[in-house]
C-alpha cells in the first residue's frame, strides 16, 4: 500500500539541465487513495541535497522515520507525475507537518487565477 507522504527511491531517469536525475528520493503527493492501487503514475516531490536558498524548498532533518541520509530540501517546483515503475522502493514517510508544508508550498505555487490563463 502507497500513501502521500510516503518518501520513495525514484529513478528520474537521465538528467536534463536544471531537473531531478538519476535514482533519488521523493515524497509521494498523490494521486488520492480512490484512485486505486492500479493507477498507472504516482505524483512525486523531488528531494535534493543542495541548499539553493530559495523559500519554495522544503528542508527536512533525516531521520529513521523518513529514511533520509542527510539534510534534504523537497523541490516544490518539481513537482512530476511519474510511472509506478520509476518508484523502486519505499525508504520511509515524512510526518504530517512536513507534509503539510511540502503541500502547501505546492499549493502556492501551482496557484493562479484561471480567468488570465
Amino acid at each position: 500500500m502507497i500513501s502521500p507522504g510516503d518518501v520513495w527511491a525514484v529513478d528520474f531517469g537521465e538528467p536534463y539541465p536544471g531537473e531531478p536525475a538519476f535514482a533519488r528520493p521523493a515524497v509521494l503527493l498523490g494521486p488520492p487513495t480512490g484512485f486505486g492501487e492500479s493507477f498507472p503514475y504516482r505524483m512525486v516531490v523531488p528531494f535534493t541535497r543542495t541548499a539553493h536558498g530559495v523559500t519554495w524548498h522544503i528542508e527536512i532533518e533525516p531521520s529513521a522515520a523518513n529514511g533520509l541520509t542527510a539534510v534534504s530540501y523537497a523541490q516544490a517546483e518539481a513537482l512530476r507525475s511519474v510511472a509506478s515503475a520509476r518508484m523502486l522502493r519505499r525508504v520511509g514517510s515524512v510526518d504530517r507537518v512536513d507534509l503539510f508544508r511540502i503541500r502547501t508550498e505546492v499549493a502556492r505555487l501551482l496557484s493562479f487565477d484561471a480567468r488570465s490563463a
